[in-house]
């Protein structure tokens, strides 16, 4: 996770960022150390002491790690604790120092302990206690086994598939289920192997990759059923795994033949019949098929998937490939031609036309589009508005590039400011203030109120009067919340800093009444914070004040109050 080391309190979890200010408030963080090119070590002391990792380039944390065993989230509240302490003379903190004994000497570091064992103890030595403790702990096993493989080990499978149970079985322990946490670490296990995969891959050892791949899809497809893949976990390495072998079907002309029978078979069997991977499978057989019978078996297989209207949009798709690789681009423009109902196939058409310069051609399927979608469905009219602009642009049609341009600038949030660019440079100057102001009133007027489209004109033209006006309205009238206000601090804060924390404030005192958990309270606290990040300590200190005095018998409140 990578985040502003200036600003990093704004993409934290907030129960996290208020353990972490805890910790550091406490005096829980023995003194950073440096060791040049932004990387950053301390200690954090707790029930247990913990060694924190930072690595910052340029204003951004671009990495960290901790060795405690929190995996709720991507930041723990050791690593928070650091960033507060690098930045505490800035942040006017008061912390309770704890006393660290006087050694006579700087603590080592672990990174250094660990350089010094690697330096000073025998080989011998290190052998037998990796040699123990890789007998009793699997994960450090798995690890020694893939670091430093046997080349005759590498590239069988069964060596694989073999890890992959055991870090399934060690998941599902004695219930026989994996739950969404231990999901976390199964996926962090898996991942081990996958880079494997993926390192044997860049190295040019496509039997290993394959090898890997093959035992991650059978071995986790066969095992998705007792697992809680709400986070997606097992879904990911499977697609990790699936991409390694389009990866080989694209550049690994010696693996083709596998690669084929392997899709054609697993593709054929029932044990992916459920599972929409199967049709990355059939993919990777019509990339890697070469001769006629290869071909006929691909499109045997294809002709299968047509049970549901995806399916057969997708059948169509493949279909249409299988005419290109097998026949030639005639075959495959005729194909198009007969398919136009599929939207796929109908940009196929377009960009076809386009690459032959026939324009009116390309105009005619971009507007047929807009016609056989539904009008409800604004995303894939948008697709065919794009297309049309692509037109309107290569024939220099003004009129047509300014209508399609501000359709999309209104109903599609992809490339607006390129939207918005491509109207100012194509209207006269006199006229742009006139059609933006048009173009904000209709945003502002649909049945459902464009807010973040009229938002984003407004910062275009660089609004900013009216956008604080707009901002503060919506606010009062309840169609934004503060987080959207924020959104916009940094345009702001130079002329409206100020407003911007009074903002803060009367949202806070509007909706405090009805906070009654300790979240609620929380994010309070947030909100007074952002006040005095823009200057407005004196307005922070009185709303404190003010809600300490309404609150009395709030204890969560004052505690969260107190923290500010």
């Amino acid at each position: 996770m990578t985040f502003p080391f200036r600003h990093f309190e704004d993409h934290i979890n907030q129960t996290i960022l208020k353990r972490g200010m805890t910790y550091f408030r406490k005096g829980h963080v023995e003194e950073v150390i440096e060791h040049g090119h932004g990387e950053y070590e301390a200690y954090v002391h707790g029930t247990e002491s913990y060694l924190v990792q930072i690595t910052i380039k340029g204003e951004n944390v671009t990495d960290h790690r901790c060795d405690c065993p929190f995996d709720q989230g991507p930041v723990c509240k050791h690593v928070i604790a650091v960033l507060f302490s690098m930045q505490k003379d800035e942040l006017d903190f008061a912390t309770e120092p704890k006393p660290v004994k006087k050694t006579g000497q700087a603590k080592k570091t672990a990174r250094r302990m660990v350089e010094d064992i690697l330096k000073d103890t025998p080989p011998e030595a290190l052998q037998e206690f990796c040699r123990g403790y890789a007998r009793s702990h699997h994960d450090f096993r798995q690890s020694l086994i893939l670091a430093f493989p046997a080349r005759e080990e590498m590239a069988d499978k069964q060596t694989y598939v073999s890890m992959i149970r055991a870090i399934l079985r060690k998941g599902m322990g004695r219930m026989g289920f994996i739950d969404w946490q231990a999901s976390r670490e199964v996926r962090h296990r898996i991942e081990e192997i996958l880079d494997m995969g993926k390192k044997k891959l860049a190295e040019g050892h496509g039997d290993i990759a394959f090898a890997i791949a093959t035992a991650i899809l059978e071995e986790m497809t066969a095992n998705i059923e007792d697992i809680d893949d709400s986070a997606y976990n097992f879904e990911q390495c499977i697609e990790d795994a699936i991409e390694i072998m389009e990866k080989l079907a694209d550049s690994f002309p010696d693996q083709r033949q596998a690669l084929f029978t392997y899709a054609v078979d697993m593709t054929s069997s029932h044990e992916f019949e459920e599972w929409r991977w199967k049709f990355d499978l059939l993919e990777i057989a019509l990339a890697s098929a070469r001769t006629t019978e290869e071909f006929a078996i691909v499109r045997s297989l294809a002709q299968e998937c047509d049970r549901t209207p995806y399916m057969g949009d997708w059948k169509e798709l493949l279909l249409y490939r299988l005419a290109v690789n097998e026949y030639g681009e005639d075959a495959g423009n005729q194909f198009l031609m007969e398919h136009l109902h599929n939207p796929q196939l109908r940009a196929f058409a377009f960009r076809a036309a386009m690459n032959k310069q026939q324009f009116d051609k390309a105009r005619q399927l971009a507007m047929e589009g807009i016609d056989i979608s539904e009008a409800a469905n604004e995303k894939e009219q948008a697709g065919w508005y794009r297309l049309l602009l692509e037109v309107a642009v290569k024939t220099g049609d003004q009129n047509e590039i300014l209508n399609n341009a501000r359709f999309l600038a209104i109903h599609d949030y992809q490339d607006r400011d390129q939207h918005l660019q491509l109207l100012k440079d194509n209207l006269p100057e006199t006229e742009w203030k006139a059609w933006l102001s048009s173009m904000i009133e209709e945003a502002s007027n649909r049945k459902y109120a464009y807010q973040s489209t009229v938002h984003a004109f407004l910062v275009f033209d660089q609004r900013w009067d009216e956008l604080f006006q707009v901002l503060k309205t919506n606010n009062e009238n309840g169609l934004i919340g503060l987080g959207t206000i924020k959104n916009y601090e940094s345009q702001l804060k130079e002329n409206y800093s100020h407003q911007v924390a009074l903002l803060y404030r009367d949202d806070v005192l509007r909706h405090v009444g009805d906070a009654n958990q300790r979240k609620d309270y929380e994010e309070i606290a947030y909100w007074i914070r952002r006040m005095k990040k823009l200057g407005a300590n004196e307005e922070a200190s009185d709303l404190i004040n003010e809600l300490t005095a309404r609150f009395p018998r709030r204890r969560a409140l004052l505690e969260e109050l107190g923290q500010v």
